[in-house]
């Protein structure tokens, strides 16, 4: 493809794009990040730095680079996406969220727990009001606060938090589900460290 359109034709990024994100797939993500690179240049040149591609190539290559253990040009990254995706889509945007959850990820593996907690109560507080509070992606933000706030050893915030998902796994997947299982063991861990070892080991027998 790149022979018969050229190297800067859409449908040849496109079709990079799609062998690096398959790369990725495969655990190969120093080639995925090197074509990802080439891919992320060539549209910054044609399409300009402010293009949803441009923006989608920059949030993969972050993403390639999380996954690599490089989190702090992964955090670099990111914060350019979310500023440039804010400024394009607004605060409320969905993508927008999901910039600020990728970036509350990464600061949490940089240790910046107080930053991400602080990212992940506002992206929490935005999907509820867009999305609702039983959408999977508001779901998923909870579970990530409730980490967060676990490494920071807020444990009666991590409770009450932890509380939540598990009534609302068990009320959209059912009681058997592994990740009400999971939930339940997360629960049972809080309490034991908030010293309720009875309510911990009836929680663990269920």
């Amino acid at each position: 493809m790149q022979k018969v359109l050229g190297p800067e034709h859409p449908s040849t990024l496109t079709g990079m794009n799609n062998l690096a994100g398959t790369l990725g797939q495969l655990g190969k993500f120093s080639e995925a990040e090197a074509i990802q690179r080439q891919v992320l240049e060539l549209q910054q040149k044609v399409q300009g730095v402010e293009h949803p591609l441009t923006l989608l190539s920059m949030s993969n290559l972050a993403s390639t680079l999380h996954q690599q253990g490089k989190f702090v040009e992964a955090e670099t990254m990111q914060r350019q996406v979310l500023e440039l995706v804010q400024k394009a889509l607004g605060p409320e945007h969905p993508l927008t969220l999901t910039g600020m959850n990728n970036l509350a990820g990464t600061l949490g593996q940089l240790g910046k727990h107080a930053e991400a907690e602080t990212m992940q109560q506002q992206v929490l507080g935005l999907r509820r009001k867009v999305l609702g509070l039983e959408h999977p992606e508001t779901l998923a933000s909870m579970c990530n606060l409730s980490e967060t706030l676990r490494q920071l050893n807020k444990f009666a915030e991590t409770e009450d938090l932890q509380r939540q998902v598990l009534d609302l796994q068990q009320k959209m997947l059912g009681p058997a589900h592994p990740l009400v299982l999971r939930s339940m063991n997360n629960l049972a861990w809080i309490l034991g460290r908030l010293d309720r070892h009875i309510e911990a080991e009836t929680m663990q027998r269920q």
